[in-house]
């Protein structure tokens, strides 16, 4: 239960229910490996979609084609102070082809 209070000092109670899900966007070398092959680090500074800066929650999706290669998910607005950190694989030799850029 949570409380909301407005100007004229009513209080609302409202429930709220929290729903948890997968990313949508899985990087395709996580089904071999938990680490990264020959890692691309990529550091975001701002991100808009549609004139909206992203907000927590949403997701970056790093893409070689149809296949994910790096993902994310925003935790606030980003910006120089809170920057989205974004790693992406290389193919690695011993998993299948097209799990890596």
């Amino acid at each position: 239960m949570v409380n909301f209070k407005s100007d004229n000092i009513t209080i609302y109670q409202s429930d709220i229910t929290i729903i948890e899900h997968d990313p949508h966007f899985v990087p395709t070398y996580l089904a071999f490996s938990a680490n990264p092959y020959l890692a691309m680090n990529i550091t975001v500074t701002a991100a808009m979609l549609d004139s909206m800066d992203l907000v927590s929650g949403d997701e970056i999706g790093i893409f070689d084609g149809d296949v994910c290669v790096g993902a994310g998910i925003v935790d606030g607005t980003i910006s120089n102070s809170n920057m989205l950190a974004l790693v992406a694989s290389a193919q690695e030799s011993s998993w299948p082809s097209g799990t890596g850029f």
